[in-house]
């Protein structure tokens, strides 16, 4: 998980590794950042500083190198990051127009269990073969402003691909969806059908009784859950120099009033007879 956020207003964008795990990070000649190197070493780490140092600039290079997912996969996200050396060279340096480049430089550890199908991917991909429980993949994207598209190079088991290999390494890692992305100052983006709904209807006073109950104990659980990792983010962040206090919380988890199993069942139907006219509200019911 990656915390960032200035120090004036604690905001906060955290990335979530599900399997593979970032574990490098360089940064050449993008926006304010000129030489940055990063370890990630464990699950959790704090980038801070004052305001305007390039904090965000370093989520945007991570967005930009490996997507992110969201729960509407048919919508491209409105603040999808897209490279160019016109708007993200920094402005202040003086390298002449047809020299300039941006760089980055990502290393993945990939495990070969959790990790299964994107490990059998660079095995068969890249024509690798290997009993390790988990390889290092590094990848190299290079922005040049006498190239339209960046420069794609990777490196695994101390040998380096370029090209079409490459590329499609990449758009496998971007395709993954393997870290999720949350900016605490963002409202989510809401779904064209979305609707505020739970889950479970309940039908009687003794099945209502049932769903509160159920309700009760989720969310005393993800009660727990956040009261631990706020103490994890309290230990890390109590490292630091300037000293931040940390609330961690959990929206409470609603199971009530979803259409019944058969509505579902019907909205897949209707899906596939594109040439028989249904009635939902009738089948639901019946």
């Amino acid at each position: 998980m990656l915390v960032a956020g200035p120090c004036a207003d604690f905001r906060l964008s955290l990335t979530v590794t599900i399997n593979m795990k970032i574990t490098k990070l360089r940064i050449r000649k993008f926006r304010t950042l000129e030489s940055v190197d990063l370890d990630f070493p464990s699950s959790y780490a704090a980038i801070c500083g004052p305001n305007d140092c390039g904090k965000t600039n370093v989520v945007r290079v991570v967005r930009a190198l490996v997507g992110e997912d969201s729960q509407y996969r048919f919508f491209e996200p409105e603040d999808k990051e897209d490279i160019s050396i016109k708007d993200d060279f920094p402005k202040w340096d003086e390298t002449k127009p047809s020299q300039r480049e941006i760089g980055f430089d990502m290393t993945l550890s990939v495990q070969r269990e959790k990790d299964w199908g994107f490990f059998q991917f660079l095995t068969k991909h890249l024509s690798m073969t290997t009993q390790e429980p988990a390889v290092d993949l590094s990848i190299n994207v290079l922005y040049r402003s006498d190239t339209p598209d960046p420069i794609i190079s990777v490196s695994c088991l101390g040998t380096d691909y370029t090209g079409t290999d490459a590329q499609e390494v990449l758009n496998k890692v971007q395709s993954t969806r393997c870290v999720l992305f949350h900016n605490s100052t963002q409202i989510d983006f809401p779904g064209p059908w979305s609707i505020n709904r739970g889950f479970i209807r309940a039908a009687s006073a003794e099945h209502e009784a049932l769903v509160a109950s159920m309700r009760k104990t989720v969310n005393k659980g993800l009660a727990r859950l956040s009261r631990s990792h706020q103490k994890e983010l309290e230990g890390l962040l109590g490292r630091l120099e300037t000293k931040y206090n940390v609330s961690l919380s959990m929206p409470a988890f609603d199971f009530t009033s979803v259409p019944p199993k058969s509505g579902v069942k019907l909205a897949i139907l209707m899906q596939i007879c594109t040439k028989t006219t249904i009635c939902p509200g009738d089948l639901c019911s019946s």
